[in-house]
């Protein structure tokens, strides 16, 4: 859906063109390292997450990323909404109702159950 980073809504950070938040999230994951461009320019999901797969056994993860990836992640969102018109009419139509992330991940989900994650995407 439009609230997933793997949501096909292009954005444009820093003059840069990514297909998606998540080119952007994983691209910054690996930047300055060898991985960054291919990364960048993934044609599709399956291949970015190949590279990025890659790239874990490469070792090439950015020393300070897990101090960063929220904040990353934020960027992104925030620009996917700004620059897609119909994902931010997605977004307005939530009015102030609680956005749930639901899946099994704990820490950008709610858990699979709704109370034990923290649901940072959602």
């Amino acid at each position: 859906g439009v609230f997933s980073p793997l949501s096909p809504h292009p954005v444009t950070i820093r003059h840069r063109a990514y297909p998606s938040v998540n080119h952007f999230f994983q691209a910054q994951r690996f930047a300055n390292s060898a991985s960054y461009e291919r990364i960048c320019a993934a044609p599709s999901l399956w291949e970015l997450d190949r590279l990025v797969r890659k790239a874990e056994e490469a070792h090439h993860q950015a020393p300070e990323w897990d101090n960063i990836k929220t904040d990353v992640m934020l960027l992104g969102n925030y620009y996917k909404f700004k620059q897609n018109a119909d994902a931010r009419a997605v977004l307005a139509q939530t009015s102030n109702k609680v956005v749930v992330y639901h899946t099994a991940d704990t820490f950008w989900g709610d858990g699979n159950d709704g109370t034990s994650g923290k649901n940072l995407l959602g």
